[in-house]
């Protein structure tokens, strides 16, 4: 089995507050298959409080499916945080991600980095 990475690529530096709902892939007429992601956050600018949630979301053939990162700390400078996940999404169905940042004080900046695989 080969694995694919296909365009599905983020990398957002200089990030201060959430991230809407933006799409990561748009899963085409033949994509229906099994995608791994990989998900990295790292704090480049410390604040003195606050914390930030990674989410990726896509649809399963049966409903709206996705998952959480858990509370990741704004307030430590060089942190960083990992999630690796697989899932089924069907074709003809993006694949999106978001973050969530709460009690954000003291200016934190961080970078998010996504990759996705195609697994078929």
């Amino acid at each position: 089995m080969a694995f694919q990475e296909i365009p599905g690529s983020v990398t957002l530096t200089g990030q201060t507050g959430s991230i809407a709902t933006s799409t990561l892939f748009n899963v085409g007429p033949l994509g229906a298959g099994m995608y791994v992601v990989f998900v990295d956050v790292i704090v480049t600018t410390a604040g003195s409080a606050g914390t930030v949630t990674c989410g990726i979301t896509w649809n399963n053939g049966v409903t709206s499916s996705g998952f959480d990162s858990s509370a990741f700390s704004l307030a430590t400078s060089d942190e960083q945080s990992e999630m690796l996940g697989n899932f089924f999404s069907i074709a003809n169905s993006p694949i999106t991600f978001n973050t969530t940042v709460v009690g954000a004080t003291g200016n934190p900046v961080y970078s998010l980095r996504l990759r996705l695989l195609y697994l078929g």
